[in-house]
C-alpha cells in the first residue's frame, strides 16, 4: 500500500493505477500517518507545503512511526526540499514525471521486500 498526501492526489494516484499500484490518495496529511500506524504502508509520497505540517515535518513523523519506510516528497520546491540530510529517500519535482515516480516507487518497494526476504533467510539459520 502506497498512501499519498497532496493537494494533486488524482494525478498520482492515476500515475500509480497505471502501474498497477495500490495507493491510498488523500489530501490530508493525518490520513497518510493513520495509514502508516495501520503497519500497511510500502512506502509513502506526500509533498512539501501544507497548513499542518511541512514536508520535512511529515517525513520525520512517518520515519518516528516506521524506520523502514521510504518517504518520496513531491513538490515545485525540490531544490530547497532535495537538500542533503532532508529526510526523504527521493525528491521528485513537480510537475511529476511519471516514469520517475514509477521507477522510484517500484525500486523502494523492492527494496523493502528484498531485506524482508533476507531477514527471514537469517532467521532459518
Amino acid at each position: 500500500m502506497i498512501p499519498i498526501a497532496d493537494d494533486q492526489k488524482d494525478v498520482l494516484n492515476a500515475i500509480l493505477e497505471v502501474a498497477r499500484a495500490e495507493d491510498a490518495p488523500s489530501t490530508e496529511p493525518a490520513d497518510l500517518l493513520a495509514a502508516v500506524e495501520g503497519d500497511a504502508s510500502d512506502l509513502v509520497i506526500t509533498h512539501y507545503d501544507t497548513l499542518d505540517m511541512t514536508g520535512a515535518e511529515r517525513g520525520k513523523a512517518v520515519h518516528d512511526l516506521a524506520p523502514q519506510v521510504p518517504v518520496i516528497l513531491v513538490t515545485a520546491f525540490a531544490s530547497i526540499a532535495g537538500r542533503a540530510g532532508s529526510g526523504f529517500e527521493a525528491v521528485i519535482a513537480k510537475p511529476v514525471d511519471r516514469a520517475a515516480l514509477v521507477m522510484a516507487a517500484d525500486t523502494f518497494i523492492l527494496q523493502g521486500k528484498s531485506q524482508v526476504q533476507a531477514h527471514a533467510c537469517s532467521d532459518c539459520r
